[in-house]
């Protein structure tokens, strides 16, 4: 029972310790976890060393035991040889055997119990770890989980800025002035006559100009082409 209580007292100073000092929530836990499988495997060392005694004194209970079968037979002999001090000495001797074997009968109870007490807590602890096991999993979870709203929120943060949407809007009427200021200079163009009218006469100048030497070439063709048949 002793080493359950200072294991557990061990352990939640560990605890404490580890509380206070915490900057990362998930290696704290483990650590919590480690020290606790620690605890657990210095439990079952102090078990089996218990088992172990238990086994000893049930061996040494054994053979008192059969000393005092022997002695009690040893002072029947003597018995029959009509020797009674050697009769008592041999029933001296099994008082003797018999006195150790009842102190560690008595023993060997407390020990069973003690046995029995310490398998069932070690049991509870091993259910416990497994617990916090799991416990451990949920609140690293959480506290991911937390981590990354917080993420978030800072982000959404950033994007709520005001001054982000003030510059979009000035933008966009930035875009849309360009926009009216093009039309409007569209219609004015189309409301005014052509500012280069010479070049469009002079164009079609040019035009009636090719017109013209397309038909002669075409006339002076079909001529040549009378005479080399005459």
């Amino acid at each position: 029972m002793g080493i359950i209580k200072r294991i557990a007292s061990l352990l939640k100073s560990n605890i404490n310790d580890l509380l206070d000092k915490a900057e990362d929530p998930e290696k704290t836990l483990n650590q919590i976890i480690r020290d606790m499988e620690q605890c657990l495997r210095d439990a079952k060392i102090e078990v089996c060393r218990t088992v172990k005694h238990k086994k000893k004194l049930e061996t040494s209970l054994e053979e008192h035991r059969e000393q005092v079968g022997i002695w009690q037979e040893n002072a029947e002999l003597a018995i029959k040889r009509s020797d009674d001090e050697l009769a008592r000495q041999a029933l001296v001797k099994k008082r003797s055997y018999s006195t150790l074997e009842k102190q560690l009968t008595t023993q060997l109870e407390q020990q069973t119990e003690a046995v029995e007490t310490l398998k069932k807590r070690l049991q509870e602890l091993d259910t416990k770890i497994d617990e916090y096991k799991r416990r451990r999993d949920l609140l690293v979870a959480r506290q991911k989980n937390v981590e990354a709203q917080k993420k978030i929120q800072v982000t959404l943060n950033g994007i709520s800025d005001p001054s982000l949407f003030d510059a979009f809007d000035r933008m966009e009427d930035k875009v849309l002035s360009m926009e009216r200021q093009n039309e409007a200079i569209e219609e004015v163009n189309a409301a005014l006559p052509p500012r280069n009218l010479e070049d469009k006469f002079s164009r079609i100048r040019d035009e009636e100009n090719e017109k013209e030497v397309t038909q002669e070439l075409v006339e002076l063709k079909e001529r040549l082409e009378r005479e080399a048949k005459e």
